[in-house]
């Protein structure tokens, strides 16, 4: 106490010893008599509180601010090695900061987030699977056919479970596509222009010319008119000039566009490689709720789509299959691709591709269309070979016996790959009826449109 009124009595400027002295003894009664001397000591303790608070938090602030540091330094030096664009939080994002040490907080990989999502709709598809058996039950010995799906009873491999692993094991398998292609693939449509409910996709060379009219008649006179909200696409892959005429003059409802053949892959200009295909499917699913293919051969059977389109849009896709086992047609590259062998497809029969319906949801763009694109691309998987265009033996499927990857379908025999490994004996969820909703006639030809001589 007396050292306070000292101080207090300084303050007014008394050097005198004798009334300093003075006051600190009037300022000691002053205190006693008002009380205020009881509150003293507890000011003294808040004030030391409140110091040790303040030297605590700069201590804190010092060891963040030197920790921060630190990781920015290893950030830098990681940086320099790899070449990776770090975002580094600023020191005063307390709450950005302390995410960087709480391995609850760092965000998931969107492939992984991806493939959660595609196997959560997959598994939801397969409960709702009510289909017959689709696959052959008679061994490959018991099989008259030399060509028919079989079960091969010598087969040792089985398909992955459980059997989402199958489903993991297609997306994994992808062949990454190079962004500057995938950019080709984007400016093939425009958002703005292209965006429907429905595409009808084909494509011609000048070959199949009047081969593709019988189609485009057959889409304008039956199917067309019972429609809303649809575009035609008609791809040229080699049209003559004379027939590009043609088409611009006589067919408003047709949108005829260049494949961009100069832009993606030497092999895309063979157009026996078949990698365009899946190339135009992929380039219009972002922009339609359903995509139609259709090659040149293809006439509908039906005027009505309603009911398709429905069942489409519960499946993701539907696709029309042969008799034929479809490891037959099928080169033994691609199956090493997909991690298949051979004797475990023998009782899939193979699809078809001339005729697809596609809807364009996350699962049918992600876990099927995207792999079967990029298999496209894929060194040794839709177009295997090394010499373009490719042998003649590797297009003629005739032979006398049973055996494996005699000739090589390429579209169809990745997306039979795909569609099975994925579905497997539920395969039947995606096999369209044979001629109930399209034909094939392949040669007949009309003039449909009338050409300038």
């Amino acid at each position: 106490m007396k050292w306070i009124t000292r101080f207090l009595a300084l303050l007014h400027w008394n050097t005198d010893e004798q009334k300093v002295q003075n006051t600190t003894m009037g300022m000691s009664k002053y205190l006693r008599k008002t009380g205020v001397r009881l509150l003293i000591k507890p000011f003294l303790l808040l004030m030391a509180v409140f110091a040790f608070y303040i030297y605590l938090r700069s201590q804190i602030s010092s060891q963040m601010s030197s920790d921060i540091e630190e990781l920015r330094a290893q950030v830098s030096s990681i940086q320099k090695e790899y070449g990776e664009h770090l975002h580094i939080p600023d020191t005063d994002h307390s709450e950005e900061v302390s995410s960087l040490n709480d391995p609850k907080r760092v965000p998931e990989n969107p492939q992984n987030h991806l493939e959660k999502k595609l196997v959560s709709i997959y598994k939801s598809k397969l409960k709702d699977i009510k289909v017959p058996l689709a696959t052959a039950r008679v061994t490959c010995d018991n099989e008259p056919s030399i060509d028919k799906a079989c079960v091969d009873t010598r087969c040792r491999a089985d398909f992955l479970q459980p059997m989402e692993e199958n489903l993991l094991d297609v997306l994994r398998r992808q062949f990454p596509i190079p962004e500057k292609y995938k950019r080709v693939i984007e400016k093939m449509v425009d958002p703005r222009r292209d965006k429907t409910r429905i595409s009808f996709v084909t494509a011609a060379s000048a070959n199949h010319f009047y081969e593709c009219q019988v189609l485009m008649k057959n889409l304008i006179e039956n199917v067309f008119p019972n429609l809303q909200q649809f575009r035609f696409y008609v791809y040229d892959l080699g049209l003559t000039p004379a027939q590009v005429a043609t088409l611009k003059k006589h067919c408003p409802v047709c949108i005829l566009r260049k494949f961009p053949f100069s832009q993606l892959p030497p092999v895309f200009s063979n157009l026996k490689s078949y990698t365009w295909k899946p190339t135009l499917i992929q380039a219009h699913l972002p922009v339609s709720k359903y995509v139609f293919w259709m090659d040149s051969s293809v006439r509908f059977l039906v005027s009505n789509l309603t009911g398709i389109l429905e069942t489409v849009r519960k499946r993701g896709m539907m696709i029309s299959a042969s008799h034929i086992s479809t490891p037959l047609h099928t080169d033994p590259k691609m199956y090493d691709y997909f991690g298949v062998e051979a004797c475990q497809m023998s009782r899939f029969r193979e699809m078809e591709g001339t005729f697809l319906i596609f809807h364009s949801d996350v699962f049918t763009q992600n876990a099927i269309v995207l792999p079967w694109l990029a298999c496209a691309f894929a060194p040794n998987c839709m177009y295997p070979f090394k010499e373009i265009p490719a042998s003649s033996s590797h297009y003629s499927c005739k032979t006398s016996q049973r055996k494996y990857g005699t000739c090589h379908r390429f579209d169809q025999a990745a997306l039979s790959t795909i569609l099975i490994k994925i579905f497997m004996d539920d395969i039947g969820y995606v096999l369209l009826r044979k001629n109930t909703i399209n034909v094939n006639k392949r040669g007949e030809k009309i003039k449909f449109f009338p050409e300038d001589k």
